[in-house]
């Protein structure tokens, strides 16, 4: 190692881990790159955790704790942390996961010789509670983890509603990380409000193809199988306020290729006002061809509320008007022939979003050995899911008539 090499800042925050956070920190003290400083926090913790991590005596530790238990995954934690951090690269880390022991030597070069990337993420190998590994990894459990160091495919697949980067990989730059807004209370979706931000703030991700970060699957995590219902339940609101984020989009390139709609073939660069309105159209009325996820009805009510919010404002709505042919009638008509599945029903809740239940089919597979079986109902959810959605395409497909009985001339 040089002896300029930059200062890396880990942060590790842990909550009851004393199963796995010993092995946890002893992965990060024994790296090959020594430059690092290591900020245990412990989010108050009930069993031997943080007994456990003070019998490490090393000069690169900074013991924190907090007042209240917020959740791993809470931006909180990384918020009140961040003035104990004087690194130039920031590794955010989980209890119960390992790191290789090249893991800082690797991607602090990675960064070092490629500037354009501001964040930047390694493969990762699956493990079990017993820390065996499993014959899988990240990037086989989530095809679209392939579109390498592309910034707006990855800002697209978010837009899409599939979540991708894997938080334990990852290695951010400081001044990256201090010019943008932390979310405070999301648990499930932290993550993804992080990396959504940075893209939509035009910072650059990069990725390297070295499998540096051991991933451990157990029946403790939040994201298991085994409290899918709470995950869900909380990933679904958080999702619900987290699409919000989208709408600080920009790039008049990115709105015009992936939100086709008659609005934003008219926009040009000065019309930036007029961006968010392109998105809710989007939003309303786009989503069963386009997005990836089961969470349409989030994002219609979401593209609804929004574009509510351009017809109130007198201002904006003769704005539209004027320029787009787009009045209170057009924006009723449109919504009132938007398909819509009412959401009243637990069972309606369990959403299968990425980022909040973590691939659930793997951990059934690690947790309950039932690989046949699982195959078999994987198969029958695609294909009853494929049929029951034909309805809404063909829908969709038929051109929508006026009170007249003449076809519309405005469609989104």
């Amino acid at each position: 190692m040089k002896e300029n090499s930059p200062l890396v800042s880990v942060f590790l925050p842990y909550y009851n881990d004393q199963k796995t956070i010993y092995n946890c920190v002893k992965s990060i003290l024994r790296q090959s790159y020594t430059n690092f400083e290591l900020i245990l926090f412990n989010h108050c913790s009930t069993d031997k955790s943080e007994e456990i991590v003070r019998k490490f005596k090393d000069d690169r530790i900074i013991y924190k704790n907090g007042s209240r238990n917020l959740g791993a995954g809470s931006g909180m934690n990384l918020q009140q942390n961040l003035i104990y951090m004087h690194g130039k690269y920031i590794k955010l880390f989980c209890a119960d996961d390992m790191l290789e022991k090249t893991y800082l030597e690797e991607m602090v070069h990675f960064m070092e010789c490629n500037k354009q990337f501001d964040f930047a993420f390694s493969e990762m190998n699956y493990i079990d509670i017993k820390g065996s590994k499993i014959e899988t990894d990240w990037g086989k459990q989530h095809k679209y983890f392939s579109v390498k160091n592309n910034s707006e495919q990855t800002l697209l697949i978010f837009f899409k509603g599939y979540s991708q980067l894997p938080f334990p990989s990852s290695i951010i730059k400081r001044s990256a990380l201090d010019k943008i807004s932390l979310n405070k209370t999301y648990i499930m979706l932290f993550d993804v409000s992080l990396w959504v931000e940075l893209l939509i703030e035009g910072y650059k991700v990069g990725y390297l193809n070295r499998h540096l970060v051991r991933y451990r699957c157990s029946s403790s995590q939040l994201s298991s199988i085994h409290n899918q219902e709470l995950a869900a339940r909380r990933g679904y609101f958080e999702l619900s306020n987290q699409l919000e984020q989208f709408y600080a989009i920009r790039s008049l390139t990115f709105i015009k290729k992936y939100c086709c709609t008659q609005i934003s073939k008219k926009l040009t660069n000065k019309d930036e006002v007029f961006f968010p309105l392109a998105i809710a159209l989007f939003y309303l009325n786009q989503g069963d061809s386009n997005f990836f996820a089961d969470t349409h009805d989030l994002r219609r009510i979401s593209g609804y509320n929004k574009i509510v919010s351009f017809m109130e404002n007198d201002h904006l709505r003769k704005a539209v008007e004027s320029k787009f042919g787009f009045y209170i009638d057009t924006f009723r008509d449109c919504y009132s022939r938007t398909p819509f599945k009412h959401i009243n029903e637990t069972k309606d809740i369990n959403i299968s979003h990425t980022s909040i239940i973590k691939n659930i089919f793997i951990r059934k597979k690690i947790l309950n050995k039932s690989t046949k079986s699982l195959a078999i109902l994987e198969i029958c959810y695609i294909i009853i899911y494929k049929i029951f959605r034909i309805p809404y395409k063909i829908y969709n497909a038929l051109p929508q008539k006026n009170k007249n009985g003449k076809n519309k001339k405005f469609t989104v």
